[in-house]
């Protein structure tokens, strides 16, 4: 019996022992690569909407003829119906709290978490600014979306932010 081959028990452990610990390492790292791969996701999904909402505001505020700003995170748009087609009036804001916005689209002069929603995870709900018309320049919207799905990194803070002129603004 002694010259059949064979392993021993202390052989067997041992091989146990070091896969567990190549098993474990390998485990990990695809835990890391997926929690990695979401966040990226997320990001990129949330930076892509405000691109989207920030193009459609455009659309809107240069058909507007005016625009109503209420404490930063409401504004109010009127659409003449002469030159863009929809609803008269058009009401974007920021509903949430803390550290965690989002940007609805309403018909109407009011707006709530009932309307569209287009942007997720802005860190702010002062968003909206108007400037005024003078002689020389129609009115202007000025437009900041902070956008950050870990509030807590700060690297990973991206802000869109852009200046619109209602073109159908009347200059003073």
């Amino acid at each position: 019996m002694r010259d059949e081959g064979g392993y021993t028990l202390i052989e067997l452990l041992t091989v146990l022992v070091i896969f567990g610990i190549v098993s474990t390492a390998l485990t990990g790292l695809f835990v890391s690569a997926t929690q990695a791969e979401v966040s990226s996701n997320r990001r990129f999904q949330a930076q892509q909407n405000a691109r989207l909402a920030l193009d459609k505001l455009r659309r809107e505020v240069h058909c507007a003829s005016t625009a109503t700003v209420t404490g930063g995170s409401l504004v109010t748009l009127t659409l003449p119906n002469s030159t863009c087609r929809g609803y008269p009036q058009v009401s974007w804001c920021a509903v949430g709290s803390g550290t965690r916005y989002a940007l609805y689209r309403n018909m109407g002069a009011t707006c709530s978490a009932a309307g569209t929603k287009y942007v997720d995870y802005l860190t702010s709900n002062a968003l909206f600014a108007y400037v005024s018309p003078t002689t020389e320049v129609l009115a202007r919207l000025s437009v900041s979306f902070p956008v950050n799905t870990k509030p807590s990194e700060a690297e990973e803070a991206y802000s869109l932010s852009d200046q619109l002129t209602l073109r159908n603004s009347s200059r003073l």
